[in-house]
């Protein structure tokens, strides 16, 4: 399990499905908007002569088992299933946003990069293709080049599967609580300059 573990952020109410005390598990119910943050690899910025920049970005990674351990959530493991986006990405592409840090940038706040041309599900992760805007700001583009952005999503958590006791295994020796996220809504995606999830990327390429 990586020592910078990917969180999801929620507001200050404890949702309802907190596994803080494990003594006391409630149901699992749908929950409130929630983000996850992931590590990027290698930032690539693709340029186009005639029409600016493409941001590349592979924004979720599938069946890893990481552990989140914060007081807004408890104490568990959680994976995301292939196929938790499918259907945002089938039914409602058209309403996604690629943002910077959802919102919470001081400079830029909640501006729109650009425009989500593509996004799909790959074997291992699940990957989308943004027409940047032409005045994007030199710095984030900068940052992107060298870097220094992780990716990130943001998205109501739909279905999930919940092993309240499960055996314990190599991937979770303290036979924490298990949470497989198998559908999620999504609202936006996009780079951040903090970030945790091994293996994901924002890269910058031709359209």
């Amino acid at each position: 399990m990586s020592a910078r573990a990917p969180y999801w952020q929620l507001g200050e109410e404890k949702p309802s499905w907190f596994l803080g005390d494990l003594h006391q598990r409630p149901r699992i119910e749908r929950v409130p908007i929630i983000h996850r943050v992931v590590d990027a690899g290698p930032a690539l910025i693709e340029r186009s002569a005639s029409e600016g920049a493409v941001l590349n970005v592979a924004f979720a990674i599938f069946d890893r088992w990481t552990e989140i351990n914060s007081p807004s959530e408890g104490h568990f493991l959680e994976r995301v299933a292939r196929g938790a986006f499918a259907k945002s990405i089938r039914e409602n592409l058209r309403n996604i946003r690629a943002i910077l840090s959802h919102g919470k940038d001081l400079s830029l706040g909640e501006t729109v990069l650009g425009k989500i041309d593509s996004m799909r599900e790959e074997e291992d992760r699940a990957v989308a293709r943004v027409n940047l805007f032409p005045n994007v700001p030199p710095l984030l583009l900068d940052g992107l080049r060298a870097d220094v952005y992780g990716a990130s999503f943001r998205g109501a958590s739909v279905k999930e599967r919940v092993d309240y006791h499960p055996k314990r295994s190599d991937h979770n020796p303290e036979a924490l609580p298990e949470i497989t996220r198998t559908e999620i809504k999504l609202r936006d995606i996009g780079p951040t300059p903090f970030a945790a999830y091994a293996e994901t990327s924002a890269r910058i390429g031709e359209r």
